[in-house]
């Protein structure tokens, strides 16, 4: 049975920065892959792909894993197959995994071994050396899209369960080595999944935080709660967490616009957009000294922001354009002496890699084109890996892997020789090294017709004929002078409407389809009533 020591719940609380030591070291992410000391690709007018590859069967919507990169191979998942590719985009070895990835597939790997999250909520372990699975974790149902934490011989992750209006999630630790169960954390009294969130360790203790707004301190082996801190009152985390050593802090960044900080005994919130009147952000956090680099999007215009950690103020934004959210991870380089460059992804087509060069207390930057596709353009939520040689690896929704670098001729517009492809298993696809144009998904579906509604005894029925390209279709209705409110989003064409008010009721509907990542919808019907 799970103990819980401590619970932290209510007002967050504002507190001036304050710079120490760490008392314990702890699992400081500015190793990771998303800060680089090598010398990337910066001159704009040579960008373009050494290589692609497209893992798409059909030319449909198809989603990779970000990339796991090391000196002389690439590994990356695609529906439900692991990919070992050489640095010039051949499939050396593949095999196939006990479940399909989900949208989003963030892998974690240590030495030899690979740790992928999978749909259903499982994990699979995988020895890299011998392409072989050492074992598959229970299924803790829902979708993986956490990012994933192995520390001291244990995996840590969760899971998302999504419904219309609300999520849910598990938290769990594995056994490293076995895949046993060591613990699970489930919040059933306030409801979050694990929707690209994620976890770090402080001072011998694990810290997670979900939809919930909640960043939950729990022991690393025990099935023990040591603390529940509301860390947004207006906002999920919807990324992963990142540990400053200099601070002995813990960041994330909430989907509602705001940095929280927790430094293990007080919380902080920090507006990035305090002006704007509607504010997304996903994006993790990358943090070189006392600078952050992080995506948002504030009244329909994409950013890559740039926050001074020492003022805990913006130094300065960057627009990437409209509805070009930067939902991914920011990679910098910090190779070069004239400032750091720092490369993003827009979730926007065509998909291509941008980027800026921030100057030591800069106050503006220019955003730059590296590279956009000249045939497999999708949105892009992926973040850009760099490998040991400079050339950025990132996948958009097309399904196609990209090799960036600086090149006299892009391979996607001037005809190259295919590399050769080691022989598939039977009974495998063979994914292509030609990119295919994807056919335009961007039309407008067509407004339900044939409504009708039939009064019923405590409510009503709608019925309709589901619009052209519509895959769902969404009701929205109206009590009295009040506000309209979406009550139904369903692939079926009829809805019932239960409720014994006596005032007038109102309904319209919509249709709706979606374009990756984006919901696309029609016009609205006109409004149907009843009274009572």
């Amino acid at each position: 049975m799970r103990r819980t020591i401590c619970k932290i719940m209510g007002a967050v609380m504002i507190m001036s920065l304050i710079w120490s030591a760490p008392s314990v070291t702890a699992s400081d992410r500015s190793e990771s892959q998303n800060i680089t000391s090598v010398r990337t690709p910066i001159n704009d007018k040579k960008g373009g792909t050494v290589w692609t590859r497209s893992f798409s069967v059909d030319g449909t919507l198809t989603y990779n894993s970000t990339p796991v990169i090391m000196d002389d191979a690439i590994y990356l998942v695609s529906g439900n197959t692991l990919y070992e590719l050489d640095l010039d985009g051949n499939i050396k070895r593949q095999m196939a995994l006990a479940a399909t990835m989900n949208s989003v597939c963030y892998m974690s790997r240590q030495e030899n071994t690979l740790w992928i999250p999978l749909s259903g909520g499982t994990m699979q372990c995988v020895d890299i050396n011998t392409m072989q699975s050492l074992w598959v974790s229970e299924a803790f149902g829902g979708q993986s899209l956490s990012y994933v934490t192995v520390y001291n011989g244990y995996v840590y992750a969760g899971t998302a369960e999504v419904s219309i209006n609300s999520t849910q999630g598990t938290f769990y630790c594995l056994d490293a080595r076995t895949g046993k169960l060591q613990w699970k954390y489930r919040n059933e009294e306030q409801p979050g999944g694990y929707y690209w969130g994620g976890s770090v360790v402080m001072d011998d203790k694990l810290y997670f935080a979900g939809d919930n707004g909640i960043l939950v301190e729990h022991d690393l082996v025990e099935d023990t709660v040591y603390r529940e801190i509301s860390i947004t009152q207006k906002g999920r985390i919807r990324s992963d967490l990142q540990y400053v050593a200099a601070e002995h802090a813990i960041y994330a960044t909430s989907n509602a616009g705001e940095i929280c900080r927790f430094d293990g005994s007080e919380v902080t919130t920090y507006t990035m957009f305090p002006r704007a009147k509607a504010v997304n952000c996903t994006s993790t956090m990358s943090i070189v000294d006392d600078t952050a680099y992080v995506g948002a999007m504030a009244d329909g215009m994409g950013y890559l922001c740039v926050w001074d950690m020492q003022t805990h103020s913006m130094r300065y934004t960057v627009k990437t354009g409209k509805a070009c959210e930067v939902k991914a991870t920011p990679l910098v380089s910090t190779a070069y002496e004239d400032g750091n460059y720092v490369y993003y992804t827009c979730n926007n087509p065509p998909g291509g890699v941008y980027f800026i060069k921030d100057t030591k207390q800069g106050t503006s930057a220019v955003q730059k084109t590296l590279y956009e596709p000249a045939a497999a353009r999708q949105y892009c939520m992926s973040s850009i890996v760099a490998g040991s040689n400079g050339v950025l690896y990132y996948s958009n929704d097309t399904g196609t892997l990209f090799a960036v670098s600086e090149v006299e001729h892009s391979s996607d517009i001037v005809p190259s020789a295919s590399p050769a492809v080691t022989k598939s298993p039977a009974g495998m696809s063979k994914p292509s090294t030609s990119v295919k144009p994807m056919a335009s998904k961007t039309k407008r579906p067509k407004t339900p017709t044939k409504v009708r509604l039939i009064k019923k005894k405590n409510g009503c029925k709608i019925s309709w004929k589901k619009g052209k390209l519509a895959t769902r279709t969404i009701v929205y209705v109206k009590v009295g002078k009040g506000k309209w409110k979406k009550c139904a989003s369903t692939t079926g064409k009829s809805y019932r409407y239960r409720s014994k008010t006596k005032k007038k009721v109102q309904f319209r509907l919509r249709s709706a389809r979606k374009n990756g990542k984006r919901w696309i919808y029609s016009g609205y019907t006109k409004k149907y009533q009843y009274r009572k």
